[in-house]
């Protein structure tokens, strides 16, 4: 059967033995087309594609802007200020100052972890880390004000030089001590937090982006240990890895609290701190450019970035260890090694479990992860202004080589000794004055 053979338009007939001057034009605009809706694919796909390649391309209209300066978050790591040395963060006697008795059992329980396995990683020179295949970078975020700034220089001196990258939101500029004055909507009050923080975010999405893969958030009050915060990390980051090769989700770890409407959605407490990783960061972001993270004036900004996350199907994972033992901390060392079933009501013993992410009938040391990473210091003896010592003191108990060897082994007897002693120093604890003035008695510099 032959091919039927199809007659062109009328209009492009040949009349008379010549052809309509309308076809070549018809050819050529046809061509246009064609060459320009290529063009355009083309513009579409590449722009797609640098879109997922680097996720810093969502634009922002010019009342998004956070900033007209940069702040350089490496400063305060290659100029590490020195470490204070006041009259109570080396003299007193360990169990006696702001750690308390039941403090320093805590801290030297995460001490004696950090040391082994510093020892175990000289004799096989092979870091912990290596297992994760890389290194986890890490920027540490603080949000401050100026008639706070001696707390801060307390942060700088002790956890803040020891993260890879350090941003301290103030409305005061110092790079000795990494304070930016962040610009925010509203006013510079706690009420206020949440519009403070999301221009972190935003600010941390613009410029640091690519040069960290994890992003630790926290107030002035609250010390971390950035070593067990980067094993957190690789730890989770390794267990998404071997669920499948889609890569590693957003990722958002902290303490993990139930909402007190709906039991199955938890936020990470902001007292606590909390970090999410590259993608998480990118999502939040993206959500509150686009409106769905509203702004407001408010100071739960933990609630508020756990809703804007949960909404898109991230929730704060439960980060307790393997033996179900505790590691970002809503209170202070002693507060927290000093419960147990038997010193709280029948009925709170459950809420605090829960608040807390307490298991079973933990009690004391057993609450106390020896991979612990954040405690906030707002139960410790010292008043608000005055956090700067308990800081030190909690990075001399850390680290008691800062106050020589003496001082190492009256750590060790303090959190080893016997239940008498134990009695005793509760008592020399509580009737310390802890609130009194402060004198500078030397420096010591440490990393």
């Amino acid at each position: 059967m032959g091919r039927r053979r199809v007659e062109p338009p009328v209009f492009l007939q040949k009349r008379n033995g010549s052809q309509c001057r309308i076809f070549p034009i018809f050819q050529t605009l046809v061509r246009c087309i064609s060459a320009l809706s290529l063009v355009f694919l083309c513009i579409s796909i590449a722009t797609l594609l640098r879109l997922d390649s680097n996720p810093t391309f969502v634009s922002l209209h010019e009342n998004d802007s956070v900033v007209t300066a940069t702040h350089d978050p490496y400063f305060l790591i290659r100029n590490p200020p020195s470490f204070t040395v006041t009259n109570t963060t080396c003299s007193a006697p360990p169990g006696t100052g702001e750690e308390g008795p039941e403090g320093v059992r805590a801290l030297y329980k995460i001490y004696v972890h950090q040391h082994d396995q510093l020892h175990e990683e000289a004799l096989n020179s092979v870091p912990q880390q290596s297992k994760s295949k890389r290194r986890i970078r890490l920027v540490c975020m603080v949000y401050t004000h100026s008639n706070r700034h001696d707390v801060l220089r307390a942060v700088a001196e002790t956890y803040g030089q020891r993260c890879d990258g350090f941003l301290a939101a103030s409305n005061l500029t110092d790079p000795s001590i990494g304070a930016f004055a962040l610009t925010h909507d509203g006013p510079e009050e706690y009420g206020n937090m949440w519009n403070k923080v999301q221009k972190m975010w935003l600010y941390a999405y613009q410029h640091y982006l690519r040069q960290f893969d994890w992003f630790f958030i926290c107030g002035d009050d609250t010390y971390a240990i950035p070593e067990n915060l980067r094993k957190v990390a690789a730890y989770y980051e390794d267990t998404e890895k071997k669920k499948g090769p889609n890569g590693i989700p957003p990722l958002y770890l902290g303490a993990s609290i139930p909402n007190s409407k709906n039991l199955r959605r938890r936020f990470c407490g902001g007292g606590a701190g909390y970090m999410l990783n590259q993608q998480a960061v990118l999502l939040l972001n993206r959500r509150i450019l686009m409106g769905e993270c509203p702004d407001a004036m408010a100071s739960d900004e933990d609630i508020r970035v756990a809703r804007c996350l949960d909404d898109a199907g991230v929730q704060c994972h439960d980060t307790n260890d393997a033996a179900e033992e505790v590691r970002f901390h809503h209170l202070d060392a002693q507060f927290h090694a000093s419960w147990t079933p038997r010193r709280v009501s029948v009925w709170l013993w459950p809420k605090l479990q829960r608040f807390h992410g307490i298991r079973g009938n933990q009690s004391k040391l057993e609450q106390i992860s020896n991979t612990s990473t954040t405690f906030h210091l707002v139960k410790s003896k010292v008043r608000s202004k005055e956090r700067d010592r308990g800081m030190r003191r909690y990075h001399a108990i850390l680290n008691p080589e800062l106050c020589g060897s003496d001082f190492v082994d009256q750590v060790r007897e303090a959190a080893l000794c016997s239940a008498g002693r134990q009695a005793e120093l509760q008592k020399e604890w509580a009737k310390t004055d802890i609130q009194g003035a402060s004198k500078k008695s030397g420096k010591a510099t440490a990393r």
